[in-house]
């Protein structure tokens, strides 16, 4: 045994240094992504300020259109004033290229003398649809312009007069040159390149491009771009971990809303190689120590574990409170296993004085029970005794009657009061105090009724699922059931000399409906009852007090008289 567990130990330490060599990979890899983290992080601020600063760029001339569009509304009426004033904004040294104001029936007022072409429809031009969808200030996405030869932005907004009515869309132009010099023409480390891609995938700008300006013929700095762009217009804003031109790095790139262009920034990966060698030289030197700490542990655990464990253990396995509550364990060679050893005989101590009090309490506890169940028996015997007794003295005074009516009705009092004895009888000699057997019960009440009302025998008896067992507080209303529906059946079920059966049945409902248990079933095969009997306006007080019983059970009774009478009783 200490063999297999100094191999357990080893083993145990072995996982220790892979645990531990795990935790440096890990640590490892984690300071891996921290740096990765740092440079995304690093390049997402210079987005967001890049990106800030076009937002900024673009209100500054929504305030002017703003600012010319209620002096427009104003004057909305003298297309002479309104040239004025837009002329007298695009001199005002902005980077509108032109500012003009379309009408809802196809006239431009346009401050950069700009003519509409025969057959050109303004209200089907993107800044005029974009600004009835905004209802308010708003920008355009980047389109190319009317002459099809610059790509622009454009912001516009709906003018609307006095009455809500829709006069005109007041809009101004800005190129694509102009946002393009917004934006910075290097990353922040001032390694790597920013640039500019449509959500298309087209370049429109690079920062290593500084001669060709025009957006519309932007070359690829090196092939790698063509795959990156079809990737960023895709996925619109993110970051990733490409190759460009050959140097690995990190791609950061986001979406411009709603001007539908990509802001994109590269930088290289080279302090993250210079960091990473860092961290592989500490790895190395971690797993040297490591191996020196497992050394120690083993020559540890052999000196100082192994043999007051296997000790420890032998006396472990010798405890049986059953058996020997009196052992304790024995020391063993260790202070640092004594503690151990002084909690287990004390917790050992407690055990046997727990198994002292609990034989005496059983001991106790079997007496009581004895003496309480001969005493519950001798109560069923004596009621049992006495019932018999007022059996006994109503028979007697049914035999000094002289009018059949009283003679009939003390008979049946006697009957029902044996069905109750029979009950207490089958209770007091019942190994089971709590419930009785209902198929003994049925048979001796059965007998009972046998004798005084079927002499002859003419009719047959069968009890089904006698085993079902019933407490007293239900064994005593079933009993009285069924000594009254039976003595019913063999009053009125088989006239004159006829024969037939009777058949009595109790089934357990196993929960099949909520709040019931049992199923009493009492038919027989004569005649039945007359069509229209109610159970519980009936005249006859048997059958009254059947209904009674029954709500006492809470039961639900049932009447079947389509071949002969079928009683059913659930509870």
């Amino acid at each position: 045994m200490p063999m297999k567990r100094s191999l357990r130990l080893h083993l145990l330490a072995g996982l220790v240094l892979t645990v531990m060599t795990a935790s440096v990979v890990i640590q490892y890899l984690i300071s891996r992504d921290t740096l990765r983290t740092k440079d995304n992080d690093v390049m997402r601020i210079f987005i967001e300020r890049e990106i800030s600063s076009i937002d900024g760029w673009i209100r500054e001339h929504g305030q002017i259109i703003n600012l010319a569009g209620t002096l427009v509304k104003k004057n909305d009426t003298d297309e002479s004033a309104t040239l004025r004033y837009l002329e007298t904004f695009l001199e005002s040294g902005r980077d509108f290229t032109t500012l003009y104001f379309g009408t809802p029936d196809n006239r431009m007022i346009n401050a950069s003398k700009w003519k509409m072409p025969s057959g050109f429809d303004l209200r089907t031009r993107p800044w005029y649809l974009a600004a009835l969808r905004a209802g308010d200030l708003t920008t355009t996405p980047v389109f190319l312009n009317a002459s099809r030869d610059k790509l622009i932005i454009t912001v516009c907004k709906p003018i609307f007069g006095q009455t809500g009515m829709l006069k005109g869309v007041l809009a101004g132009d800005l190129p694509i040159d102009s946002l393009l010099a917004r934006i910075a023409v290097t990353s922040p480390d001032g390694t790597g390149s920013s640039f500019v891609v449509s959500t298309d995938g087209h370049l429109l700008a690079h920062s290593s491009i500084t001669t060709n300006r025009n957006p519309l013929d932007v070359k690829l700095p090196h092939p790698d771009y063509a795959r990156v762009l079809t990737n960023i217009s895709q996925t619109k804003s993110g970051s990733l971990e490409v190759e460009l031109g050959g140097t690995d790095g990190f791609l950061v790139f986001r979406q411009m809303e709603p001007l539908d262009l990509i802001v994109a920034s590269f930088v290289p990966d080279t302090q993250l190689d210079a960091t990473l060698d860092t961290l592989k030289l500490t790895f190395i030197a971690i797993i040297a120590v490591s191996l020196v700490i497992w050394g120690s542990f083993i020559w540890y655990q052999r000196r100082h574990i192994d043999l007051p464990l296997a000790l420890l253990e032998q006396g472990i396995r010798a405890i049986d409170p059953d058996a020997r509550p009196w052992y304790r364990l024995p020391s063993v060679p260790s202070q640092d296993f004594a503690p151990i050893v002084e909690t287990v005989n004390g917790i050992l101590d407690r055990i046997e004085l727990y198994y002292n009090e609990k034989n005496s309490a059983e001991t106790a506890l079997r007496k009581s029970l004895s003496e309480k169940e001969t005493l519950l028996r001798e109560v069923h015997h004596r009621v049992k005794n006495n019932m018999q007794i007022v059996v006994s003295l109503l028979e007697t005074q049914a035999d000094f009657q002289r009018d059949p009516h009283s003679i009939d009705a003390l008979q049946q009092i006697a009957q029902r009061v044996h069905s109750m004895a029979i009950v207490h009888e089958e209770l007091y000699r019942s190994d089971n105090l709590s419930s009785i057997s209902f198929g003994p019960v049925a048979n001796r009440i059965l007998s009972s009724l046998s004798e005084a009302l079927d002499r002859e025998q003419r009719i047959n008896y069968s009890i089904e699922n006698s085993e079902t067992s019933l407490d007293l507080v239900k064994a005593i209303p079933c009993g009285l059931i069924l000594n009254e529906l039976v003595s019913n059946s063999m009053k009125h079920a088989f006239p004159g000399e006829s024969t037939g059966n009777i058949r009595i049945s109790l089934t357990s409902m196993n929960g099949t409906t909520p709040g019931k248990q049992f199923v009493l079933v009492i038919e027989d095969d004569g005649c039945g009852l007359p069509d229209g009997l109610d159970m519980a306006s009936a005249h006859s007080f048997g059958l009254q007090l059947v209904s009674i019983l029954c709500k006492q059970l809470q039961a639900d009774l049932t009447l079947d008289r389509s071949r002969g009478t079928r009683y059913t009783i659930i509870f």
